[in-house]
């Protein structure tokens, strides 16, 4: 229960819960104020929820939500439809090795100022979409999500769907 916290003046919020394993709910109450947080990265990594209530969530100023949900394996399902992800530059390994996922939808990610896609491949320039290793060990994972980026450079997609043995077709 986080309900008394006044949260309005954070900027790292990284690995918040990373690790909680026996955390099965989060009350958040009417001081939950993320829209200052520029670090999302880890904040679910290696919890064990099958789904994630994300609308108190304001990430219009966040940077880095690399392996945000890595290692959630009993995560199934995701809504990440009131997420704001203009500013993001890292989302690299997100939903790794999250072993269940069966569906997300990422088509409100606006990721024009993705530039850097971690432990895979490292890319010097701004301003390039990039995905890389996001789905890594997904097993679970049916339908691929609809894949956001119009730009592209070599790489940008390397290994996001590596070890999704459950996938029966290409993402377009």
């Amino acid at each position: 229960d986080i309900s008394n916290f006044d949260t309005s003046s954070l900027l790292y919020f990284g690995y918040t819960f990373g690790c909680c394993k026996n955390l099965k709910e989060i009350v958040y109450g009417d001081k939950f104020d993320t829209s200052k947080v520029e670090d999302f990265s880890g904040l679910f990594t290696e919890t064990n929820f099958e789904t994630i209530d994300l609308s108190m969530y304001d990430t219009s100023s966040g940077i880095y939500m690399y392996n945000m949900f890595m290692d959630c394996v009993n995560l199934k399902e995701i809504d990440l439809s009131g997420f704001v992800t203009t500013t993001f530059t890292d989302i690299s390994g997100m939903f790794a090795r999250c072993i269940n996922l069966e569906e997300v939808d990422l088509g409100t990610f606006d990721t024009r100022n993705l530039t850097d896609i971690g432990y895979y491949y490292q890319n010097p320039d701004t301003g390039v979409e990039t995905f890389s290793g996001m789905f890594t060990g997904c097993t679970n994972l049916a339908t691929p999500p609809a894949l956001p980026a119009t730009t592209l450079i070599d790489k940008c997609y390397s290994y996001m769907f590596q070890g999704c043995t459950s996938l029966t077709q290409a993402p377009e």
